[in-house]
């Protein structure tokens, strides 16, 4: 019998609406006159007024009223009111404002974010993109190796994140300005795997590469069991991550003998929850422990702690249970997309199915069949125990379908890194001092991983890169993706201004396009529609050759929207919904154990309280429906839906409401 106490009385109850963004792809807008801005009043005249830069034409028409619906005249306005205009354009300089809202709180400033590469320096001003930021005494300047670093030494071309603020007069005054560096510690990684040609005293061979191993070195044999050089002999097939030094050497940072069960797995999905220790990823269960690497996409260092529910992700490991997964490395894939990708051996095949680790995809028509070589070949030249790379994407159904299958070279030497674009020739590319030649089999994948052409890469261009040991000691490129690039912006500010095909964001215009995807603030695709002025975003922008910042993606801001709080009427205090879930009790159990949680702020959500395996799948509902603010504790006695005693293991309660998604972990100890 599960159990549930109300503990405390129901706080006040306060109405919450939070903005929302969504994925725009191939929408239909209305109106392309429409126009909606909101900010100061720069100008007034006798029959118009400047906001943003933007002139509204005025008349009898013209709706005024302040925020709590109070009737207003044009005469009421003035100079360095905050408002928000709705209306239309009438030719290309001016427009004709439809409704005018006075909002009587104080927006003098706009904080506002970005990273770019800065276009311009003046004396005591740089611009980056479209933006133009000055400078002053309060200013701070940062770098990663904390190293001194001033206005002075600022160049051109270089990449920066910028933090600031928009002043009455439309100025950008910057705050902090700080140096983005893409190596870390100093120096470019990689990872390769190959046979060990020698061991010496200090030292590894791999296909003729010589790799330093000192007392830091770490040297994984199997599963959880690590060793020492002592253990590593000639022949054995081993992966090592390794770093270049000033001196061009390579030193190994971790190596990891590969086990006969090609038991390796990589997968790129989106976050179903995290823990303090594990990912929940397409059914997997992914442990995070503390030799696993957790990067952001340009490889710099993060913790478990700035990954989040939503956030795509790539993974590279090794199974060591059903549908669990020991993480070398979690990396955060920058831009969104509905695929899946999946890296692993294949365990059982059907006619119109394929198991590739523990994963099944369906098979249809649409799925294209390659050799390592990318020549394609027939579903029936495929065997089990082949290691394959296979992507795809989920249905609506809750199926994965493959799209397409193509055989890893399993056996030769393979290189992997992410790092910046040194050289470029026809016929090379040269990735943290490591060259690769090309030819026309490699892949090359844009931001939004779609194919490109390897001559759109530029040097000082992010990638990730695969290549393949050749005969001759060289390595041929399989695969490059972009992972970032001197022309893309990033912007954390709020929309000042929108019509149906662009935004304007503190000022500057970004474009809207058939590739633009919008997210909300848990990177769930929503509509276009729901966008609103001055909503806090982020923005991704790429800018083209004759200067336009062409909109890739935009994701609400975790910060509360100011529009928002404008538009809920009788609300002086927001205060935000918070879920918090407890540790279970007793830990481990046998046979019952209470789970508790706290609601905050939330006023009657829908709650869902579930209990799952360690593969994902679920055991059973505890409890589905309305709750009141308060705390709340739950009893599972250790059976499923059916009431059926489960048995000892490790089990993994989540608590929903709404987007907000708390998973832990429980030990069942019969």
């Amino acid at each position: 019998m599960n159990t549930i106490t109300k503990m405390i009385a129901q706080p006040q109850k306060i109405l919450f609406i939070v903005g929302a963004l969504l994925l725009f792809s191939g929408l239909a807008f209305a109106d392309d006159s429409e126009f909606e801005t909101r900010g100061l009043i720069q100008s007034i005249g006798e029959d118009s007024l400047v906001v943003n830069g933007f002139i509204f034409d005025v008349d009898n028409e013209t709706e005024i009223e302040a925020d709590h619906n109070d009737s207003l005249t044009f005469a009421d306005l003035k100079v360095g009111d905050f408002v928000e205009v709705e209306g239309f354009a009438n030719d290309s300089t001016r427009y004709y404002a439809e409704k005018i809202e006075l909002e009587r709180e104080n927006h003098s400033h706009h904080e506002m974010e970005m990273k770019g590469t800065i276009a311009r320096l003046g004396e005591n001003s740089l611009q980056v993109n479209n933006y133009t930021f000055y400078v002053d005494g309060s200013t701070k300047f940062e770098r990663d190796d904390h190293g001194h670093f001033g206005f002075a030494d600022l160049q051109v071309g270089m990449r920066v994140e910028v933090n600031g603020s928009q002043q009455q007069n439309g100025q950008h005054i910057a705050r902090k300005i700080k140096l983005q560096e893409h190596d870390r510690d100093g120096h470019e990684d990689f990872e390769i795997s190959g046979t060990i040609d020698s061991v010496l005293t200090d030292t590894i061979v791999i296909d003729q590469m010589r790799f330093l191993v000192d007392a830091a070195t770490r040297i994984k044999l199997d599963d959880r069991v690590y060793g020492s050089l002592s253990d590593l002999a000639e022949g054995m097939y081993v992966e090592v991550k390794a770093v270049v030094l000033d001196d061009g050497s390579n030193l190994a940072i971790k190596i990891e003998v590969e086990d006969e069960d090609d038991n390796e797995i990589e997968i790129t999905g989106t976050i179903d929850s995290v823990g303090t220790d594990f990912l929940l990823i397409l059914n997997y269960m992914v442990h995070i422990d503390s030799s696993t690497d957790v990067l952001n996409h340009d490889a710099a260092g993060l913790t478990i702690a700035d990954l989040e529910q939503g956030q795509r992700v790539k993974v590279k490991g090794e199974l060591i249970a059903e549908n669990t997964i020991l993480a070398d490395w979690v990396k955060i894939k920058q831009f969104h997309n509905s695929e899946v990708e999946f890296t692993g051996q294949i365990m059982a095949m059907e006619q119109n199915r394929i198991q590739v680790g523990q994963t099944y995809f369906l098979l249809d028509s649409n799925c294209v069949f390659l050799d390592h070589n990318k020549n394609q070949i027939g579903y029936d030249q495929l065997s089990l125990g082949m290691f394959v790379e296979i992507k795809g994407y989920r249905h609506m159904d809750g199926n994965l379908y493959a799209l397409r299958l193509r055989i890893e070279d399993h056996t030769s030497g393979k290189i992997e890194l992410t790092g910046t674009v040194e050289a470029l020739t026809p016929v090379s590319i040269t990735v943290n001092g490591i060259e690769f030649f090309v030819d026309s089999t490699v892949a090359v994948f844009d931001l939004q991983n779609m194919p490109i052409s390897f001559t759109d890469l530029v040097l000082a261009d992010v990638v990730e890169i695969k290549g393949r040991l050749q005969a001759d000691g060289s390595y041929l490129a399989v695969c490059i993706k972009l992972e970032d690039t001197t022309s893309l912006t990033v912007v954390v500010g709020n929309v000042s201004a929108m019509s149906a095909d662009y935004l304007w964001i503190n000022g500057p215009q970004f474009r809207l396009t058939n590739r633009s995807v919008l997210l909300d603030d848990n990177y769930t695709a929503i509509e276009a529609s729901d966008l609103n002025a001055g909503d806090a975003i982020v923005v991704w922008a790429i800018t083209d050759i004759s200067g336009t910042s062409e909109i890739l993606q935009v994701k609400l801001d975790k910060a509360v929207s100011t529009t928002t709080a404008a538009k809920e009427e009788q609300l002086s205090v927001q205060l935000p919904q918070t879920l918090e879930l407890h540790a279970n009790y007793p830990n481990p159990f046998n046979p019952s154990t209470n789970i508790s949680f706290t609601i905050s702020n939330a006023s009657f959500k829908n709650i869902r309280l579930e209990v799952f395996d360690i593969t994902g799948r679920k055991i059973k509902t505890l409890y589905n429906g309305l709750l009141d603010d308060g705390n709340y504790t739950f009893k599972w006695n250790g059976t499923n839906n059916f009431n059926r005693v489960v048995s000892s293991g490790i089990y993994f309660y989540r608590v929903s409401m709404g987007a907000n998604v708390i998973s832990k972990k429980m030990t069942l100890m019969r």
